[in-house]
């Protein structure tokens, strides 16, 4: 019978040691065996669908006759179809490849993507050998696209524009088309930096022409005279098509707002 008592004993005295074993000692060295080789992500993009990129367009530049490069624009139409989330920092790089497939340049582009929207990226006097022909140009963008999600309760950015009589001038020998116009702020959040870009389209809504300029700081029912140009094209302009935006997504582009500016995340 002692001897039955002295293991109980034994077996009860064990139970503190093994639970301060289960609770701080085997923690411990779990958590400080390292990282894991494998960390869980998440993915801001989840429930979301993917960006757009509905068109590639190039708009060459006349050639001057002592020039011995070509000059370029290279304009992609964007489409967002998810009607509250977007991007705050969306990098690009145009790729232009000539016929046979090889490399020619790159040019990098960051911008924003906004919920629900058409938006233009263009890259602006792309410039490469002349003799050089172009063949195709890739896109290259990031493999996770990290989606924002707006508040219901959040408006998003509202601008109205209008665009005046286009006017043509002679700088250095080439023509260029000038557009000039006004943009007035009509939502509710008074905006750090507006910026307008603006394409040209011809009768089959090919794009001629681009350009894009910023206009500042803009207050709530404020506007803004804006002027944009771009070298003329032998085609004759159907249609042009300007478009305000601003960042919604960077805290530091709002100057004031009805409420909280961190409801904006």
């Amino acid at each position: 019978m002692s001897l039955q008592r002295n293991a109980k004993k034994a077996f009860y005295a064990a139970i503190p040691v093994v639970a301060i074993l289960f609770i701080i000692v085997i923690p411990a060295l779990w958590a400080s065996r390292g990282p894991a080789d494998v960390q869980p992500t998440v993915d801001p993009a989840a429930g979301s669908a993917p960006i757009e990129i509905q068109e590639i367009s190039v708009v060459p530049h006349p050639v001057l006759p002592v020039s011995e490069v070509q000059t370029l624009d290279v304009v992609a139409k964007l489409f967002n179809p998810n009607a509250r989330a977007g991007v705050e920092k969306y990098p690009l790089e145009f790729v232009l490849l000539d016929t046979q497939g090889g490399e020619i340049t790159r040019v990098a582009k960051e911008t924003y993507v906004l919920p629900g929207m058409v938006q233009y990226v263009a890259v602006l006097n792309v410039s490469f050998p002349l003799g050089v022909q172009l063949g195709q140009i890739e896109l290259v963008r990031q493999p996770r696209e990290d989606f924002i999600r707006l508040p219901a309760d959040v408006a998003l950015p509202q601008f109205s524009s209008f665009l005046h009589d286009r006017e043509e001038r002679i700088t250095g020998g080439v023509a260029r088309v000038v557009q000039t116009g006004i943009v007035r702020n009509t939502s509710t959040f008074d905006w750090q930096r507006v910026e307008v870009r603006a394409v040209a389209l011809d009768s089959s809504g090919g794009v001629i022409g681009v350009g894009e300029t910023f206009v500042g700081r803009l207050l709530v029912g404020e506007q803004r005279e804006f002027t944009l140009e771009w070298p003329k094209s032998s085609q004759a302009i159907n249609q042009v098509i300007a478009i305000p935006s601003t960042n919604i997504f960077r805290e530091e582009n709002v100057v004031e707002i009805i409420g909280d500016p961190s409801r904006l995340r």
